[in-house]
């Protein structure tokens, strides 16, 4: 049994050739109803592709910019999905091989694709089904199965497209056992994990994973990263990747994080779990930061302060980095115990500076919230990284003014701007009382 791993978005920081990105983008465009709306979103993805070109053409960042940004270093780092994927493989005893999104389009990924049987395909990078059908395309052959797999499999359940074999819905790490046993059948008998289903939709199977008892994460097994490196040839990694949570306890209007992986209830890891797991890193990878992609890190308090306890103690092994939210942070306490612990850098959804757009958001924060988290923050000299969303329904120039203001309020490190969006399925606005009272 030979699988390949594919992991990414189609477009990405880590491409070398803008025209190679134009062409993607042109491919993606045909299978798009909404190519006017793409085309922003990928103006706006272009900018890191065109700044490493940049770089490269001037000899190299300054070395205050590395210094601060950690350099293009990471760009080789393994999307986390790919790593959790091979840990579960290995588990298994199977043979892998993996490539990004972004190498199908080259002569090594077709050579990955012409020898494996079977692709397991992340989509949770991917943002529409136009994205999917184009990475689909190079993957159409006779013999070569496709396993859809990741946090939006639950979209296309209900409605697999053509050259999907199976839609692996839930959490991988109990979905690869079924998959695995599914090959060693000669791809004859599917049966799904204990608590979980297998129903056929179209030309393909729907296999769900099921749901880990109770809210604890604890019993997944830890993506391997010391693996990863070994399998590059590398001594390890100076960053790495990390998720200790599934789902959100929050509904922001605008975000369908908390209903993917076919659950809708928050599970997480315990503070114990964490700092073992980021202590294996340092010591066996080498590891100086790990980057947390919860949806949110600093939930359940009582585990967050845990987990600053015993970082703390063990000398703190690591800096990280993280989501949090600015009711949080407007804590100073917390953030002076994150610090302590090693924390460098918050990633904070301010999102708007007017507490009418916020409530539309179901943001359940204040603008003078954001304002004390951004402070307490550049008090303890914790990097904040902000993110805003324009144009949510109840968006006007005075709301848009506000916004601005807050920003040089508040002055936050960074601050990156998202254009407002339907694409995302199932986020909570598109709910029939959304639509009936924004319209």
């Amino acid at each position: 049994m030979s699988v390949l791993i594919v992991t990414g978005g189609l477009v990405s920081p880590a491409e070398t050739s803008l025209f190679a990105a134009a062409r993607k983008t042109l491919l993606q465009w045909r299978a798009s109803e909404a190519a006017w709306l793409d085309l922003k979103v990928k103006v706006v993805m272009a900018e890191p592709i065109a700044e490493a070109a940049l770089e490269r053409l001037l000899g190299g960042a300054p070395p205050e910019a590395k210094a601060l940004m950690g350099g293009r270093d990471t760009l080789d780092l393994p999307e986390l999905a790919e790593v959790a994927l091979a840990t579960a493989l290995d588990k298994e005893g199977v043979a892998y091989e993996s490539a990004t999104v972004a190498e199908l389009f080259t002569a090594r990924g077709a050579a990955l694709a012409a020898r494996a049987e079977v692709v397991y395909l992340s989509t949770t990078l991917l943002r529409d089904l136009g994205e999917l059908e184009t990475v689909l395309a190079p993957l159409l052959r006779p013999g070569l199965r496709v396993v859809a797999g990741g946090a939006l499999a639950g979209v296309l359940a209900e409605a697999p497209p053509p050259g999907v074999d199976v839609v692996a819905v839930g959490y991988g790490e109990l979905l690869v056992p079924a998959l695995a046993a599914w090959a060693r059948s000669g791809y004859e008998t599917l049966t799904p994990p204990e608590g979980g289903s297998l129903a056929r939709r179209g030309g393909a199977w729907v296999l769900r994973s099921g749901l880990p008892a109770g809210t604890s994460l604890d019993g997944l097994d830890t993506p391997d990263w010391a693996a990863a490196a070994r399998r590059r040839g590398r001594a390890g990694w100076k960053v790495v990747q990390y998720e200790s949570v599934r789902g959100c306890p929050y509904r922001c209007s605008f975000c369908n994080y908390p209903f993917l992986f076919d659950d809708t209830r928050f599970r997480y890891k315990s503070a114990a779990r964490i700092a073992d797991d980021w202590s294996r890193y340092a010591q066996d990878c080498g590891t100086q930061v790990v980057s947390c992609l919860d949806s949110l890190f600093t939930v359940p308090p009582k585990r967050l302060r845990e987990l600053c306890s015993l970082l703390v103690a063990r000398g703190n092994p690591v800096q990280w980095l993280c989501y949090a939210r600015a009711d949080d942070l407007a804590d100073e306490e917390t953030v002076a115990a994150m610090k302590a612990a090693g924390c460098v850098q918050v990633q904070i959804g301010l999102e708007s500076g007017d507490p009418g757009v916020l409530a539309n958001m179901n943001k359940r924060v204040t603008p003078e919230a954001n304002l004390a988290a951004l402070e307490n923050c550049r008090k303890h000299g914790v990097t904040t990284v902000t993110t805003l969303v324009v144009g949510f329904p109840g968006e006007t120039a005075e709301t848009l003014e506000r916004t601005f203001q807050h920003l040089r309020q508040g002055r936050p490190d960074f601050h990156f701007l998202a254009t407002f969006s339907t694409r995302a399925a199932g986020v909570p606005v598109l709910s029939p009382e959304n639509r009936a009272r924004f319209g």
